[in-house]
């Protein structure tokens, strides 16, 4: 399982959530959310961030307009013992390195 899968256990498929933010993102520029948990007591690793900026530049290449990307923790719903948050000092270097890889507006939120 990715770690879309592993954390928020979705309904839905990855790759149509990224069509779905590609339709509307060509459109009119969108906002980015991005949850980042503690999970298992583990901060994302540098693979799976790098993963994820690949997946915004990826977008961008396609013809999305994102106007910014907001990095956020907290514990999804549920009651997930497994999730917490994540300290602030960890936010702000995956913001930090988002905003290297992607030349993208990142702010922690």
């Amino acid at each position: 399982a990715t770690e879309f899968e592993r954390v928020n256990r979705p309904s839905v498929r990855f790759e149509q959530v990224l069509a779905n933010i590609l339709a509307l993102a060509r459109q009119r520029p969108v906002v980015i959310q991005s949850m980042f948990p503690l999970f298992r007591e583990h901060e994302p690793n540098a693979t799976n961030l790098h993963d994820y900026c690949l997946r915004l530049r990826g977008l961008v290449a396609d013809g999305a307009q994102l106007a910014r990307v907001q990095v956020y923790s907290a514990t999804p719903p549920g009651r997930r013992s497994d999730c917490s948050h994540l300290p602030l000092r960890s936010l702000s270097q995956i913001a930090r390195t988002e905003q290297e890889e992607t030349g993208l507006p990142v702010e922690v939120f």
